[in-house]
């Protein structure tokens, strides 16, 4: 049985299959590789916002884009995902499945 303390030594990625958890960040990402979301590189900007821990300022300047272009692209990626990103779960989600990605 897994106690609290096994989970925050190696973290929770580490008690879930790999085969799982790359089909489940394809799925979580996957709206945000659409033919529309390239466009706008909605993932790049998804991912370089969650970086910055939501700052838009920094995010925008990060990116070279006017602050105005990122909030509406993230509008879009929100729109794309069904989800706020105001939600810290999808917040969450979103990080956790660009972790996977990148192993």
């Amino acid at each position: 049985m897994l106690t609290t303390r096994d989970v925050a030594d190696v973290g929770l990625l580490a008690h879930v299959g790999p085969a799982e958890a790359e089909g489940w960040a394809i799925a979580m990402l996957a709206p945000l590789e659409s033919e529309e979301a390239r466009r706008t590189d909605l993932l790049g900007t998804v991912r370089t916002f969650l970086t910055h821990n939501g700052n838009t300022e920094a995010a925008s300047a990060a990116l070279g884009v006017h602050r105005r272009t990122l909030t509406y692209r993230l509008g879009r990626a929100e729109t794309l995902l069904g989800r706020r990103f105001s939600d810290p779960g999808l917040r969450a989600e979103l990080w956790m499945a660009f972790t996977v990605r990148d192993r």
